[in-house]
């Protein structure tokens, strides 16, 4: 994620809006995106580890609403649950940790198991 440079920051004044409570973004998810049964809360629990990652410094993004209804956009059009994680949710992280630790959050979280394209990507090359 590149930050704003200072020349543009000087110009304007900073907001801190914090993500909504619990229930207010389950009814964001619910109104816009209204998943299966289930999908919701497992998507606030991924993102509340997402952003407890990010307040201990595990991880570089935390996951907003908007991502959370994002992914129920593109799981409503996939209907592929994995393909969804890994374009809305997986992608988001750059650095190899990252994608191991958010990888294996999601997987406690759903109950499945996912592979890394981009891993077993650098695996190969490792091996030649």
């Amino acid at each position: 994620m590149k930050e704003l440079n200072e020349d543009l920051k000087s110009r304007f004044t900073e907001l801190f809006v914090n993500y909504p409570k619990r229930e207010k973004e389950k009814q964001i998810i619910d109104c816009v995106a209204s998943l299966e049964e289930g999908f919701t809360e497992k998507l606030l629990a991924l993102a509340e580890e997402t952003r407890a990652g990010v307040a201990k410094g595990e991880l570089s993004y935390a996951l907003s609403p908007r991502d959370l209804v994002m992914f129920g956009e593109v799981y409503k059009a996939l209907r592929d649950l994995k393909q969804a994680l890994f374009l809305t949710v997986v992608n988001r992280y750059e650095d190899s940790q990252e994608r191991k630790t958010v990888i294996a959050r999601i997987e406690a979280i759903f109950g499945i198991q996912l592979i890394d394209s981009e891993e077993t990507k650098e695996e190969q090359k490792e091996e030649q």
